[in-house]
């Protein structure tokens, strides 16, 4: 098969592969909220005592977008690992407000709940780490300054940790981040030349 025609061949596939994920995508995300929304309102028409729909069950709509993510990750061939930041976002960030929706806690509880973010945004980082083949070593540093920042910021506001402590763990970190910066620099290989490649495959 010559190049071009080989080139175009590829092209029509990602094309087609793209559409199809793209309407994975809808069809979960839709076809999960109408399933979550029918399942309250018949729960509700059984006379189960359930709150307003729409002040509990809207965080439904971030966790189905994060979910639509996920699964169309898991269900495609091509397994695209830039799905899984978003889909683990959308995941986490919507059970946490679920916890407001259905008052397991309440909004006034957001003064010492907001390093949740910084620590949903780190564990997404993560979760795209590991869906990665080739894990992408830069991905792990907005991960470990997000996870820090969520870690300590939950054990600052929640009393767990004092300001003698976190005097001392700041420094630790900027040191362990240093030191991981360091070593990636020393493993990095350099480039290569895209012309002397080519010019070393043997001819077709």
């Amino acid at each position: 098969m010559r190049r071009d025609d080989k080139w175009r061949h590829d092209l029509h596939d990602r094309r087609r592969t793209g559409s199809a994920g793209h309407a994975r995508f809808r069809g979960i995300l839709w076809g999960g909220i109408l399933l979550a929304a029918g399942t309250w309102f018949l729960l509700q028409r059984f006379g189960i005592d359930l709150p307003n729909f729409f002040t509990a069950l809207w965080p439904i709509f971030p966790f189905m977008f994060g979910l639509a993510f996920l699964m169309t990750f898991a269900t495609s061939e091509e397994k695209d690992p830039g799905l899984v930041w978003p889909g683990t976002f959308g995941v986490l960030i919507g059970a946490f407000f679920f916890l407001f929706s259905f008052r397991v806690v309440d909004w006034d509880d957001m003064s010492e709940l907001w390093p949740a973010f910084p620590l949903i945004v780190g564990l997404s980082f993560i979760a795209t780490w590991f869906a990665g083949s080739c894990r992408k070593l830069q991905l792990l540093v907005p991960a470990f300054i997000n996870l820090t920042v969520g870690v300590v910021g939950l054990g600052f506001t929640l009393g767990l940790i004092d300001r003698h402590t976190l005097n001392l763990l700041w420094p630790l970190a900027l040191v362990a981040l240093g030191a991981f910066m360091i070593a990636r620099s020393l493993r990095r290989r350099p480039p290569v030349d895209p012309l002397s490649a080519e010019s070393s495959r043997p001819d077709e």
